[in-house]
């Protein structure tokens, strides 16, 4: 015991002495120096402060808030860069374009925080069918874009994929809530078409869905 203790002192008085020693050094420097130090201490913390405040700047710019999916800018920054990929090295691109059913019934009925939870659902269910490599994001609204390295033929099954895990969704405080996704794929634009032509093919193909699958429920009806 009187062995721990005498140690126990002895680093005491080392810290002590060791503060002593900074204070004996910072006394005889000149004031000069001794502001210079401040300041430079002050300034790192600035720029410490401002880089993780650029960091969260960056990351707002890239994400939706909401779903955490791309932001509207970021996805069609990365949807460009695939389909000039596709052009050099040949590789299957697909865009598939996914619009929630009677969106504003459920914003309407079960109110606007439903809504988002809704959103936020159908967001994860977005990012996970689909494989790596993709670029899924939320073009605004109640509609999710995913560009991604795979053929019409095989995005499209991941569409039914996707409807189907949608058609599964449950909410626990309203069990009756379901929801449905009408969904359109569209394969790689022609030489000479850019972007906004491959969204404009895959929208058609989405309301074709929509279409469908409405004329399919009144006959059933």
């Amino acid at each position: 015991m009187g062995r721990k203790s005498s140690v126990s002192i002895e680093k005491r008085t080392e810290a002590v002495l060791a503060m002593l020693r900074r204070e004996e050094l910072l006394a005889s420097l000149p004031i000069v120096v001794i502001h210079t130090l401040a300041v430079s201490a002050n300034s790192y913390r600035l720029v410490r402060r401002v880089q993780a405040q650029n960091v969260k700047l960056d990351e707002l710019a890239r994400l939706d808030a909401l779903t955490g999916l791309d932001s509207r800018g970021h996805w069609q920054a990365q949807a460009e860069a695939l389909l000039a990929r596709h052009r050099s090295e040949g590789e299957p691109v697909s865009l598939m374009l996914v619009d929630i059913d009677r969106f504003k019934e459920i914003n309407d009925r079960y109110g606007h925080a439903t809504g988002d939870d809704v959103l936020r659902g159908i967001a994860a269910l977005v990012r996970g069918a689909v494989p790596a490599g993709s670029h899924a994001g939320r073009l605004g609204g109640d509609e999710f874009a995913v560009a991604m390295p795979a053929s019409a033929h095989d995005a499209g099954a991941m569409a039914q994929c996707l409807r189907d895990a949608v058609a599964s969704l449950t909410f626990p405080r309203f069990p009756a809530l379901g929801c449905s996704v009408s969904i359109g794929v569209a394969d790689a634009p022609a030489a000479g078409f850019d972007l906004r032509e491959w969204l404009d093919a895959a929208d058609r193909a989405m309301y074709a869905d929509k279409e469908a699958r409405r004329a399919r429920t009144t006959t059933s009806a």
